[in-house]
């Protein structure tokens, strides 16, 4: 034999000692001791000892065919030190040497060093038994440097004496069914997790047996004491809450009764700590040749967050539908007009009982001007400062579009039966958790008879202090004729009569005509202020001569006392002449709108138009002045009682007054009043 195979040299540290029975070769750097036995030179083609069976079958023709088999790996080995005596072609193809290199090497050479304790052990452990085979599974390296798993059945081949003195091996290559077990643990580790964590079970139920199966995580499920699954139906009856129980059992009954494949159910169990637990259970079913039920299998999976998820869901969709009610009741209590757009677009607007009552709509119809076509509402179209608002001006929809809240928007609704109401409100828009608008909410209330109250509480608060005004300005004027009668006319009739007495004294006749030609001149002068006084006091040429005369003469006066050129121009009257209250209400307008501009406008020219045409006088006063700030309220315009003076008696006239001016840029005066039926309109109506 061969002592230096598989054997370190001196210089390593080893050592040999002799005894009786054989060798034991002692590896310091492994730390446990080769096998053991006789220490004799053996041939790969006899043994000395070899036992004349062993002999028989390795020479014969069967051990050939048996030992070049491709389907496994077959060698044969020194007992005592695994160097390889014969190999075959698999082995090589196997481990990746060819014939001579394995021939070279021992079997603890190809074993991977995890393995090599374990190798080792085994042949100690055979080498002092009678056992004549061993199997294993081991891992072997590969010339490449890879390691294959390996079934290794040994069979020891002893000498006459009785010696182990070589093995024959049987090497297969698991290497696949290895890797293919180790998913398979792998699969069934992910799968007991993910039942763990999703909290599902699998169930087997033989008929044939009356057994029931339960995997690990089933009395968890269940919240059954752990252990106390005793394997019987029984057993899970009990679990079943008694009020789910006929249920459950009646519907697996008529599945049965179906031959249904499949059937799943949700039922309450009772833990072993008197806690309820929601389970779902879906089951397969398997039937024999004969049709008749045999088996169910199925899962068990743990809903109670789910359960307690969707009692939840249904309580708070219920207080929400309480809400929900109790803020329609709400709304169709009171009598605003709510208007609630869906979208951004406000193409979908619902409203509350009072919109579509004040609308004149029927209930539930879409109440947006921005609805397609054949939705949208008809019959009333929106007006703001008199003028119509398209769909995407109006509040709701501005609101939508600029996500920015709509407050104190004045609107006046006006019916196709010419009714016409007044709304005051705002609109908000609606966002959704992102903070982009999702519609918009508007609330109206109906303000046209406090509107109309309004108007007569100012209208009758102006008129108090137009009288009032008009009282002071009689007596003032009844002063200043007081006055002038007083200075101008009575100093003029005292000449007169200082003139008449002159000439009565007069002792010639030159000296006579000359006193009568200045006191002609001096009576002139006193009739033409009579007549100044009797124009301030009523404009006599308006009721004898009309209105365009009048109006002529005024803008002739007016322009030589103050300055100020006025161009006037007048089409349409006609012939015929105009209501004199209508007559004496325009000048009395155009009377007024030029003492304004006297007295504030700082204006160099007035323009005035009258035209008449289709049964109504428009005219127009506008001024190049510095013009002035409109009053924002109602309450404001107390403080202009020219204006409203204006307005009054256009109102009074049938008509209606409207002024236009800013800061800087002028004043215009727009006064619309109808020519026909005045004397029905001004009825018992005092005129000034």
């Amino acid at each position: 034999m061969n002592d230096n195979i598989d054997r370190p040299s001196s210089g390593s540290g080893s050592k040999v000692r002799s005894s009786e029975k054989g060798i034991r070769t002692v590896y310091p750097d492994r730390g446990f001791p080769a096998v053991t036995g006789p220490v004799r030179e053996s041939k790969s083609n006899q043994s000395e000892y070899g036992s004349p069976l062993a002999e028989n079958v390795r020479s014969g023709e069967p051990y050939k065919a048996f030992f070049e088999s491709p389907a496994f790996g077959a060698a044969r080995l020194e007992f005592m030190t695994g160097r390889f005596l014969e190999v075959n072609e698999t082995l090589c193809d196997m481990t990746g040497f060819t014939r001579n290199e394995l021939l070279e090497r021992t079997l603890f050479q190809l074993t991977h060093p995890e393995d090599l304790t374990q190798t080792l052990q085994m042949l100690e452990k055979q080498s002092k038994t009678s056992t004549c085979s061993r199997q294993i599974e081991k891992r072997l390296l590969r010339k490449d440097g890879q390691s294959i798993w390996v079934h290794v059945a040994k069979h020891v081949i002893s000498t006459r004496e009785g010696h182990p003195e070589y093995f024959a091996a049987v090497i297969i290559d698991i290497s696949e069914v290895k890797r293919h077990e180790k998913q398979l643990v792998e699969n069934l580790e992910v799968l007991r997790l993910s039942q763990k964590v999703g909290k599902v079970g699998t169930f087997d139920w033989d008929i044939r047996t009356s057994k029931v199966f339960w995997s690990d995580n089933c009395e968890d499920i269940f919240g059954a004491a752990p252990g106390s699954f005793d394997g019987t139906l029984e057993y899970w009856r009990k679990c079943v809450h008694p009020q789910d129980l006929p249920e459950v059992e009646a519907k697996r009954e008529q599945a049965l009764a179906q031959k249904a494949r499949d059937f799943s159910v949700e039922c309450r169990v009772t833990a072993y700590d008197g806690s309820i637990k929601w389970i779902e259970s879906r089951t397969q079913l398997f039937y024999g040749e004969d049709g008749e039920f045999t088996r169910m299998f199925g899962i068990n999976v743990d809903i109670t967050q789910r359960k307690e998820a969707e009692e939840a869901l249904q309580r708070s969709e219920a207080e929400a539908k309480a809400r929900a009610d109790e803020l329609h009741a709400i709304l169709d209590a009171v009598p605003t007009m709510t208007f609630i757009a869906h979208d951004p677009e406000c193409r979908t607007m619902t409203s509350n009982r009072s919109a579509y009552e004040q609308l004149r709509l029927p209930q539930g119809t879409n109440a947006s001007k921005s609805a397609p076509e054949s939705q949208r509402p008809a019959n009333f179209r929106t007006f703001k400062n008199g003028r119509e608002l398209d769909p995407e001006d109006l509040p709701v929809q501005q609101a939508a579009a600029t996500g920015q809240p709509m407050r104190n928007c004045e609107l006046t609704l006006v019916f196709d039966d010419g009714t016409s109401r007044d709304i005051f409100g705002h609109a908000v828009p609606l966002l959704d958790p992102k903070g982009a608008v999702r519609g918009a909410v508007g609330a109206f209330i109906d303000i046209t008879e406090r509107k109309r109250v309004e108007e007569l509480t100012i209208r009758d608060e102006i008129q108090t202090r137009l009288l009032g005004r008009e009282i002071l300005a009689r007596e003032a004027v009844r002063e200043r004729i007081a006055r002038e009668l007083h200075d101008e006319s009575g100093q003029m009739l005292a000449s007169l009569l200082a003139g008449l007495r002159a000439i009565g004294n007069s002792k010639n006749l030159k000296s006579v005509k000359k006193q009568v030609t200045t006191l002609r001149t001096l009576t002139k002068r006193t009739m033409d202020e009579v007549g100044r006084l009797a124009r301030d006091l009523h404009p006599l040429v308006l009721n004898d001569l009309g209105l365009e005369i009048a109006l002529r003469q005024l803008v002739a006066e007016y322009s030589k006392l103050h300055g100020i050129r006025v161009r006037l121009g007048i089409s349409g009257l006609g012939p015929d002449r105009l209501a004199s209250a209508l007559e004496l209400g325009l000048y009395r307008i155009v009377q007024e709108a030029l003492t304004n501009v006297a007295r504030h406008a700082r204006a160099k020219a007035v323009d005035i138009s009258i035209k008449v045409a289709a049964g109504q006088l428009s005219m127009s006063i506008v001024d190049n002045g510095c013009g002035f700030k409109l009053a924002s309220t109602r309450a404001d315009s107390r403080n202009h009682l020219g204006c409203q003076g204006m307005r009054e008696r256009a109102s009074m006239l049938g008509g209606q007054l409207q002024i236009t001016s800013h800061p800087g840029g002028g004043t215009k005066v727009i006064a619309k009043v109808p020519v026909d039926g005045l004397s029905r309109i001004l009825v018992d109506r005092p005129t000034s």
